[in-house]
């Protein structure tokens, strides 16, 4: 030990003492810049794979848990349906069908002071013809009716999970389905301003997404589902044709009428 002591110092000794500079001064020069540290493409790839899919299983593990306590509510309301529970459904179903029909008709058809635009434009989504008027009042009636028959008919299913009225997680998946569809509707309808149109977009979407866990927790048949997915492509592939022939013909988008 004290031979490895004394050689360390002969190597230390004359380096310090030519040069002038102490050993805590060298071990600073010899230190890599926290900068350099920072744009090391190397280390910045692992540290965003390591936590990336630190996320990703995370997601997935309360995606699981979330699907599986969901899936057990909803089937505890399947078996608690009665007769006059599935005519309360088919009553909510008729006012949603309704929402698709009656709006747009009557912003086509409305004349005098009730029509909406002047001439109207076709071809135009859902969103555009209910931005305002008499067609956004009936949306909101039939729209807000058939989720109060909706929810009226979860809540008393699902009341025997618990006293507490937030305790199903149905319940609060509900709610917050019908929260998404009030903001997106009343608070940032097409048209408004650019910041409400981005957020009217991503509720839509969002509010469309949360149709595929209603659906399997009300165990729709297989025809339906894939009639869903098909009509979401073919509206996200014909918003852009719209967009391709608004544009040939010098038509403003939708978004940018008031």
């Amino acid at each position: 030990m004290k031979l490895k002591n004394i050689i360390s110092q002969e190597i230390s000794s004359p380096l310090s003492s030519t040069t002038g500079i102490s050993s805590d001064e060298q071990s600073e020069k010899t230190q890599v810049p926290i900068e350099d540290l920072i744009n090391d493409h190397s280390n910045n790839t692992v540290f965003y794979r390591k936590h990336f899919g630190r996320l990703i299983a995370f997601i997935a593990k309360w995606y699981k848990q979330f699907m599986a306590q969901i899936r057990a509510e909803g089937s505890e309301l399947r078996k608690s349906v009665t007769s006059d529970d599935v005519l309360i459904l088919k009553r909510a179903r008729l006012l949603f069908h309704l929402c698709s029909i009656l709006p747009p008709l009557t912003y086509y058809f409305s004349r005098g002071y009730l029509a909406v635009d002047r001439p109207p434009k076709f071809p135009a989504t859902i969103s555009f013809t209910i931005r305002k008027g008499l067609p956004k009042k009936i949306q909101t009636i039939l729209w807000a009716g058939g989720w109060a028959l909706m929810y009226r008919l979860i809540h008393r299913r699902t009341k025997h999970a618990s006293q507490h009225f937030y305790s199903s997680l149905l319940r609060r998946y509900t709610l917050q389905m019908i929260g998404t569809g009030v903001c997106t509707i009343e608070l940032f309808p097409l048209g408004k301003s650019d910041t409400a149109d981005i957020f009217h977009f991503m509720g839509a979407a969002k509010y469309m997404l949360d149709h595929i866990i209603l659906m399997d927790v009300l165990k729709m048949k297989p025809l339906y589902r894939k009639m869903f997915f098909w009509s979401f492509g073919m509206l996200v592939l014909n918003c852009g044709v719209v967009r391709s022939i608004e544009v040939l013909a010098g038509i403003a988008k939708e978004s940018d009428t008031s």
